[in-house]
């Protein structure tokens, strides 16, 4: 058949591959921007902003990006043509009998006319005044047929390259782009990509991006961060909320802790310096201005001389300082050993230098030790009271005298709450104690707070005997029952199963009173 013979053309569904579009510069994306329903429109969609449009949230829209697609041909058989009529005057004779190849057939009992011969004939005009007939196809001759190509005898129709314009292809509502949001691959799908999305895409970086979300340009380095709890470093504030610096129109503001200041200068006068514990000035020429002061009336008359200023809590003085109520200091600490149970440890020796000292736990000077042999799973406790300056323990230590085979002892230190072990401060592990005249030591790192009460404790599954406090050889730290007892209270046991140390010591303990109890050393590093 030729090229004039055909009447209607009809691209089928899936048949405009890419190469049949035509050209496209670079970045440009079909779509339509203008605000009405029409024809395809191209748009800026830059290399990098298509990095993430195949992404399924925002999440993964700010670290992934891309896009593909492919294209087949059409042959002949995809084209539908044609139509035909009836004749007006037919007399709806059967001649499906008789009639010649190729000829048209009513078949009277369908009512309808049957198309003869062979699968792939085509209707063809048999002249002025003569009935059509079917015979078999002589086919479209190969060639550039405008927008398509034939070849294959007529067999092959293939869309030429770019002949597919903007204005061949379907209308598009506006802010509606071609692309493919299912997940499969498939026929092209619209999108809506909005005027205000486009904004981004056209930008080539992610500072660009920022600027463009922003609305201004961005300063400083590093992640985005989110309007609640960000974690903002090194930033600098353009301006405060008000005059005084001092934060009060912000919510909850007024107050700022932890605060430090450097380069800032004090002025003599009117002015008062309030300091509240906790909170110190730490600047150069800050301490000379203050001393200088002439309105002090919220602070104490200065006493003193120096150039220093030190807090309330573990002060290191020098010179020859008063304490109220005390003679002058000994060695930079106040003697308090007539003041509580365990005051000779105001001076408690640190290191090894010259020579090494232990002290036990609530033993009275001046009485001698004894031995105990410890009950497996019996879990004691003897209370110490940290020296006023604090300090640092870097040992505990048991003497065994007597090692039973296959036996061991925990060491460890608990907090104190209402003089009783509360909490567990540290668990020092446990060391073997099967042989006899051996000392167990457990280095350790802990420091203590001034004047605080703790307690010692050892755990073991048998019964070594150790070195041991004497019935009458306690301080009174724990005092006693009552005033009519001739004996004091020395430590306390519980029931607990041998092994790790408990985050809480147990309940219900018995206290011991008018026995030995074990002799728990402890030496300080500093």
């Amino acid at each position: 058949m030729a090229t004039t013979q055909v009447r209607t053309g009809q691209i089928g569904d899936g048949g405009v591959t890419l190469a049949d579009m035509a050209d496209l510069a670079q970045d440009q994306f079909i779509g339509r921007t203008s605000a009405s329903t029409g024809v395809p429109q191209t748009a800026t969609i830059t290399a990098f902003a298509r990095t993430f449009l195949d992404d399924v949230d925002a999440a993964a829209a700010r670290t992934t990006l891309g896009a593909t697609a492919t294209g087949h041909t059409h042959d002949g058989a995809d084209i539908v043509t044609g139509t035909v009529g009836t004749d007006v005057g037919g007399t709806g004779q059967d001649l499906s009998g008789g009639a010649a190849e190729g000829a048209l057939v009513w078949l009277a009992g369908a009512a309808s006319l049957a198309a003869p011969g062979t699968s792939g004939w085509v209707l063809t005009s048999q002249g002025l005044g003569l009935a059509p007939a079917f015979a078999a196809a002589g086919g479209v001759s190969d060639g550039d047929k405008g927008d398509i190509t034939v070849s294959g005898s007529g067999a092959t129709w293939t869309v030429d390259t770019a002949a597919i314009t903007l204005a061949k292809m379907a209308n598009l509502a506006q802010d509606q782009f071609i692309g493919r949001t299912t997940a499969s691959t498939g026929v092209p799908q619209t999108a809506t990509i909005t005027a205000a999305a486009r904004t981004v895409l056209k930008d080539t970086t992610v500072a660009e991006m920022v600027d463009t979300l922003g609305g201004a340009v961005s300063t400083g380095t590093g992640g985005l961060v989110r309007a609640t709890s960000p974690a903002i470093v090194t930033p600098t504030i353009a301006s405060f909320a008000n005059a005084n610096h001092d934060h009060t129109n912000a919510a909850g503001g007024g107050q700022i802790s932890n605060l430090g200041i450097s380069n800032a200068t004090a002025t003599p006068g009117s002015s008062k310096i309030v300091m509240s514990d906790g909170f110190g000035l730490i600047a150069a020429g800050w301490l000379t201005d203050i001393l200088a002061l002439s309105d002090l009336s919220d602070v104490a008359a200065k006493t003193g001389t120096g150039s220093t200023v030190v807090m309330s809590a573990s002060p290191t003085l020098t010179g020859t300082p008063v304490v109220p109520g005390y003679a002058t200091l000994v060695g930079g600490y106040v003697p308090l050993a007539n003041t509580r149970p365990e005051g000779p440890h105001d001076y408690a020796k640190t290191g090894t230098g010259n020579y090494t000292a232990y002290y036990c736990a609530n033993i009275a000077s001046g009485i001698a030790l004894t031995t105990l042999a410890l009950v497996a799973n019996r879990f004691f406790a003897v209370p110490f009271v940290a020296p006023s300056r604090g300090g640092t323990l870097d040992q505990l230590e048991v003497y065994v005298t007597t090692g039973v085979a296959a036996t061991n002892i925990y060491l460890g230190i608990y907090n104190n709450s209402n003089l009783y072990p509360s909490t567990l401060l540290l668990d020092a592990g446990t060391t073997a104690s099967a042989t006899s005249a051996t000392k167990i030591t457990k280095a350790i790192s802990q420091a203590l707070t001034p004047g605080q009460l703790y307690w010692l404790v050892c755990l073991s599954n048998g019964a070594p005997t150790i070195r041991a406090g004497a019935a009458n050889g306690a301080s009174m730290i724990m005092g006693t029952a009552s005033s009519v007892n001739t004996t004091v209270t020395t430590s306390l046991y519980a029931a607990q199963t041998y092994g790790a140390l408990p985050a809480n010591f147990p309940g219900t303990p018995t206290a011991v009173a008018g026995t030995a109890f074990p002799g728990l050393f402890y030496r300080f590093s500093a």
